[in-house]
């Protein structure tokens, strides 16, 4: 998925394309009439498939949101994607068809959607295949750019800090240097950290934001929606088409770094 202005304009470019196709090439004998209003009804074909989309890309992930989370991306579910959204666009189509332009041949929802289908599995799946590509390239070529110094003696440093945790009656305090990352679950966080080289996960009712608000440290960083990350206990970070991932200390876990968090974790690293 591409942010919300992209999408936006997507549907509304995919939805323009449609009415003209539509009322150009006349496809599967789609209008014979050169009336007007006939013209017109056939283009509402465009604004329904833009409704469609636009139903797909702002309230399906909402619906969906395991799904349609970016570290679960892979290319098999963008197209599993693409074949629900023809299905539907196909659909909306079918009753359009049939309450609106009350065509014989569109009298069937079952031949609409097969026809939508015919016309947009193929494009849809190149263009499915151009983002994962673009994306991939995009992260790899993001990783190789960012170069991890060492931090042992930051660490070290960092030991005698503390991160403040809010809590609803008291307040409770962790050595900051231990902490590798922490990972938010609704309204509970799991701080995930090194003691006496052992990996624990302790949880806590916080959020993300309050963590972030309540304490200041440069190298605490919101890496994506649901993590936040020590970045002095990266060792190493690959690309990959859902954004970058992050080897950390003692763990085996990679941590996510979303497309939105890319430029300023690349910036940190550049700063120093």
């Amino acid at each position: 998925m591409f942010g919300q202005k992209e999408n936006f304009l997507t549907a509304l470019a995919i939805g323009i394309f449609v009415a003209l196709f539509l009322i150009i090439f006349q496809p599967f004998s789609i209008t014979e009439s050169q009336d007007a209003l006939r013209i017109l009804k056939t283009a509402g074909f465009g604004l329904v498939s833009f409704l469609v989309l636009l139903f797909f890309y702002f309230i399906i992930p909402k619906i969906f949101k395991n799904f349609f989370l970016e570290k679960n991306y892979t290319l098999g579910k963008d197209l599993i994607a693409s074949v629900v959204l023809i299905l539907m666009i196909g659909l909306a189509n079918g009753v359009y068809a049939q309450f609106i332009l009350h065509e014989e041949a569109l009298v069937s929802i079952g031949v609409m959607i097969w026809q939508t289908f015919l016309v947009g599995i193929f494009p849809l799946t190149f263009l499915s295949l151009i983002q994962y590509n673009q994306q991939l390239r995009s992260n790899i070529q993001a990783s190789k750019e960012i170069q991890i110094p060492d931090k042992s003696d930051t660490i070290d440093c960092m030991k005698h800090q503390t991160l403040v945790i809010p809590g609803q009656s008291s307040q409770e305090a962790l050595n900051f240097g231990n902490i590798v990352y922490i990972e938010s679950d609704g309204n509970y966080i799991y701080i995930n950290s090194i003691d006496d080289n052992k990996n624990t996960k302790s949880i806590h009712r916080a959020t993300l934001k309050s963590i972030e608000q309540t304490n200041a440290f440069d190298n605490l960083f919101r890496c994506h929606r649901s993590f936040i990350i020590n970045l002095d206990q990266i060792l190493d970070v690959s690309g990959n088409a859902q954004g970058l991932k992050l080897s950390v200390r003692n763990c085996s876990e990679q941590i996510p770094v979303s497309k939105k968090y890319i430029p300023a974790f690349k910036e940190h690293f550049y700063q120093k």
